[in-house]
């Protein structure tokens, strides 16, 4: 698969507008293939660094996620492997980043995961300012700072080295007491039409 994203110089208009459109001399065009062979767009590195977590691995990222650098970056790795059994098995979920939600990260999003992307945009709507209903909210993002800050890391390899663990000792039996608590939430939010939650459902 191969997509062509426009990107105007020298000021780019912000990630929503920018459509598939074929090259004029007002337009910098950068093909973003993706076949692990043909990959091209490695420019505008910065320092900035975040963390995205998959099923027991992490990538970091020291750019700003514009739409390109999204789409060739972090998903290459699963349009790859759409075919496998274990990409068919899964389910994408994502926020409402303009740079996840641009028109070419969902187009691609879609032919990886079909009707199983949780997104704006998607098959399945991200529930908007639900943190509540959200695993990596309630659950992720808490239990890895607790442990990751756990021994007070002084630099930058000692904290990415922190986080590579506290990933890869998440044990299956808690992803299924989050699970199982997610489900819960589901269910009393059912059933109350939508009111706020008990403050004990919030005790894994």
């Amino acid at each position: 698969m191969e997509c062509t994203i426009t990107s105007y110089s020298p000021d780019p208009p912000p990630v929503s507008r920018m459509k598939y459109m074929k090259a004029d001399t007002t337009k910098t065009v950068l093909h973003v293939n993706f076949e692990p062979e043909k990959g091209e767009v490695q420019e505008r590195k910065k320092k900035y660094l975040t963390a995205k977590y998959g099923q027991h691995q992490m990538n970091l990222i020291r750019k700003r996620l514009r739409v390109e650098m999204w789409m060739f970056d972090q998903l290459q790795a699963l349009y790859g492997h759409r075919n496998n059994h274990d990409v068919q098995e899964l389910w994408f979920q994502q926020d409402g980043a303009t740079s996840h939600t641009a028109r070419a990260a969902i187009v691609l999003l879609k032919d990886t995961f079909g009707d199983r992307l949780i997104s704006r945009f998607g098959p399945v709507n991200c529930p908007p300012r639900s943190c509540d209903l959200t695993p990596l909210d309630y659950f992720l993002w808490g239990y890895v700072k607790l442990l990751v800050y756990a021994d007070e890391p002084q630099t930058l390899d000692h904290l990415k080295d922190n986080i590579r663990r506290v990933i890869a000792d998440i044990r299956p039996q808690i992803l299924e007491k989050v699970i199982e608590n997610w489900t819960s939430r589901l269910d009393y939010i059912r059933a109350s039409r939508g009111s706020h939650m008990p403050e004990i459902i919030f005790k894994m």
